[in-house]
């Protein structure tokens, strides 16, 4: 049983290499629609706000205060290439309908901002049912997911 829990813990540690998105290898790239792969903002996106101000406000809508939510964008800086409504929302949408409450999602994203830059359909939502066809139920996912 542990080596399966320990198995569980690498593939759900939002830092952890097996579930990050390699987002390092998209910088200066256009993104095109699909599903939720990352999108760069454009000017249009942005309609006369700064990126910066714009993500800064969705991460404190989320209930982060304002120094946490600088302090996530400083950890994850390429939060400001994602568009908030095909990218972000979608992540923290996926989240919460897996039974996470608001807090658990804020937490989860100050603690690992790189979370919102893995792809749903490529790479959350298959690692997730792996570990369901394991055995694992979506509360003891929602835990570590969380912490």
């Amino acid at each position: 049983v542990l080596p399966l829990c320990l198995a569980a813990a690498a593939v759900l540690a939002p830092c952890g290499s097996f579930l990050a998105l390699d987002w390092w290898s998209s910088v200066g790239t256009q993104y095109v629609a699909k599903g939720s792969v990352p999108r760069r903002a454009s000017s249009a996106d942005i309609a006369g706000k700064s990126a910066d101000t714009r993500h800064l406000q969705w991460l404190m809508d989320l209930g982060m205060d304002e120094s946490k939510a600088e302090n996530t964008i400083a950890k994850f800086p390429h939060l400001l290439q994602y568009r908030i409504a095909d990218n972000l929302e979608p992540t923290m949408q996926w989240l919460k309908d897996r039974g996470m409450s608001d807090s658990q999602v804020a937490k989860a994203i100050a603690r690992c901002p790189q979370l919102l830059g893995c792809s749903l359909e490529e790479n959350l939502i298959p690692k997730v049912q792996m570990l369901r066809e394991w055995g694992f139920a979506d509360s003891l996912l929602v835990g570590m997911m969380s912490r």
